[in-house]
């Protein structure tokens, strides 16, 4: 069996949008189809899952949330496609971050 090192990123997305409103499923589906699958048309895993995180003002923050798991290449064009994803969820949502986890994985395809 023919084993690959590539990287795999994890990303949280928080559902909730300031102003007591949240990500639709038809507008994260949206988000899903134009920005992730365009980036990563050989595929990512989505789970459905609630976070607790410390928000830029100190308070605590607890909210429903997306976790996307990407397995990639380690280059610098899918390292671009997560950082544009990112970015395009924080604008899109007016999200004070997304967290990025990232580790070396090996894959046998």
């Amino acid at each position: 069996m023919d084993e690959q090192l590539e990287l795999r990123d994890t990303l949280y997305f928080g559902l909730s949008i300031p102003g007591g409103r949240s990500v639709s499923d038809t507008d994260w589906q949206q988000f899903a189809d134009e920005a992730i699958a365009h980036a990563f048309p050989n595929g990512f895993t989505v789970v459905d899952a609630h976070g607790t995180w410390r928000g830029a003002d100190g308070a605590p923050v607890s909210e429903p949330s997306r976790v996307v798991t990407i397995v990639h290449p380690d280059d610098g064009a899918s390292d671009a496609a997560i950082r544009a994803i990112v970015q395009r969820y924080r604008t899109a949502f007016r999200q004070e971050a997304v967290l990025r986890e990232r580790t070396s994985v090996c894959v046998s395809p």
